[in-house]
């Protein structure tokens, strides 16, 4: 399962670090938590009570929250909000996918299509 989450440290040497959109794969919530955690505080070099995250969904809830419907396909990953009906896509930051290749490859190639599609200046962002 894909989970997706807002992740951000809270070591003083990272205090002025954005938060970053994490997508990464596990078979259960909790071993996505601590996939996250680990692997977060050896690419940061922090130590793991400083890695912390929020909004931890699997695709199942990405899917059925996403405002573009099946028709987004893959692009329902990358929807953080809507407007007006139209959903918001992040776009602004690089998400950071700590995934196996192939599925690396597949949430990639659809995160840049965003920006190929005819109708990318429409798109909201975040």
């Amino acid at each position: 399962m894909i989970y997706r989450a807002i992740c951000y440290c809270t070591h003083e040497r990272m205090q002025d670090a954005p938060e970053s959109v994490v997508f990464i794969q596990a078979a259960t919530r909790d071993a996505a938590a601590v996939r996250l955690t680990h692997l977060l505080a050896d690419i940061w070099d922090v130590p793991e009570a400083s890695v912390d995250f929020y909004n931890l969904n699997d695709t199942h809830e990405l899917y059925a929250n996403a405002v573009g419907g099946a028709k987004s396909g893959d692009a329902r990953y990358f929807e953080v909000g809507s407007q007006g009906g139209a959903p918001i896509y992040l776009l602004n930051d690089a998400p950071l996918f700590l995934l196996p290749p192939k599925t690396n490859r597949r949430l990639l190639n659809a995160w840049k299509k965003l920006y190929t599609t005819p109708d990318f200046e429409s798109h909201e962002q975040f």
